[in-house]
């Protein structure tokens, strides 16, 4: 299983007091399906950049000055994420994320209160294998109120999709034809042992007249009875000219068949995204993760899981009392 890197370099500063001012204060992550989002907080606002190194790995830069004391961690089953490498110096602080695989990456500052969040949102796969898995990217971007990219895996699903069902026909017909042969070789061979004579053949005498070669005649080729009505009853070059034509038929019919169910199908996918109903956007801060619905879902799961109020607002960019609220009633 190839390991790719994800580096966070802090750099070296110009203005050495500045940057001695901006702090990374904590960091945190948290799993959503093949999406794990990494947070982490300063006190000012931070300056980064991207970058590819010469391995295709991609590198985020961080400039800070300091850092508080945070240790380096090890991620256990995380389908996104292995493990959290912390590197400070005097100049700057490095931080290495290893991922399972190749992966996605959408990044963007928040602010929060007094602190500033750099979020990462590294999905599992740079683009998704499975359309269940598309499904989940979608799912995602809805959560956090990015309708364009939600649509955008939703169509990719759908393709995807698509493109199996055409895989499996492709595979059924390569089936059919291969059996097909296969019972052709067979009636070939079949009809070749019966052409040879069961008897024991005796040598004839030398003075026995040679006999001449047996020529044997080609078989009657196999028609059915409409056609044998046809053929006698016909001019052999009319007869022709209608099978011609019933030949066309049946490929002009076959493409029409092929084609219409492609466009029904293109046109149930259409009505289906019409029909779709468009969440109402609720009134939230425009800084927080996530719609009201998704913040109640993801509380529920996070108190379950033993974690604490103050850990849930970090988490979702809220108040302790807005978790208390949305998370009342919750046992």
């Amino acid at each position: 299983m190839r390991k790719i890197r994800l580096l966070l370099i802090v750099g070296f500063c110009i203005m050495n007091s500045i940057l001695l001012a901006n702090t990374l204060k904590d960091y945190y992550h948290s799993n959503y399906g093949p999406v794990e989002r990494v947070v982490f907080v300063f006190d000012e606002q931070p300056r980064y950049r991207l970058r590819e190194d010469i391995s295709s790995d991609i590198l985020s830069c961080l400039v800070c000055g300091k850092v508080d004391a945070i240790r380096s961690i090890r991620v256990v089953d995380n389908p996104v994420i292995t493990n959290f490498t912390f590197v400070p110096t005097d100049a700057f602080v490095g931080v290495l994320i290893n991922t399972h695989n190749e992966y996605r990456l959408d990044t963007f500052l928040l602010k929060s209160g007094d602190d500033y969040k750099l979020v990462l949102d590294i999905f599992q796969h740079k683009e998704p294998l499975t359309p269940e898995e598309a499904r989940e990217y979608a799912e995602f971007y809805r959560n956090v109120n990015k309708y364009g990219q939600a649509l955008y895996f939703e169509n990719v699903a759908d393709s995807m999709v698509i493109e199996n069902q055409r895989a499996e026909i492709k595979k059924l017909e390569t089936a059919k034809q291969a059996a097909k042969q296969a019972e052709e070789e067979a009636k070939k061979l079949k009809e070749e042992a019966e052409k040879i004579p069961s008897y024991p053949v005796v040598s004839k005498p030398a003075e026995t007249i040679e006999e001449q070669p047996v020529v044997s005649q080609p078989a009657p080729e196999r028609i059915s009875d409409s056609d044998n009505f046809l053929k006698a009853n016909l001019p052999l070059s009319v007869y022709e000219v209608l099978e011609d034509i019933y030949l066309d038929k049946m490929l002009m019919f076959s493409i029409i068949v092929v084609f219409g169910v492609i466009f029904i199908m293109l046109i149930m996918s259409l009505i289906r995204k019409l029909h779709k109903t468009t969440k109402v956007k609720q009134e939230k801060p425009s800084d927080s993760f996530g719609t009201l619905e998704f913040q109640r879902v993801t509380i529920r799961r996070l108190l379950s899981n033993g974690w604490q109020i103050e850990e849930i607002a970090k988490e979702l960019n809220i108040t302790t009392d807005e978790v208390e609220e949305l998370g009342r009633g919750i046992s």
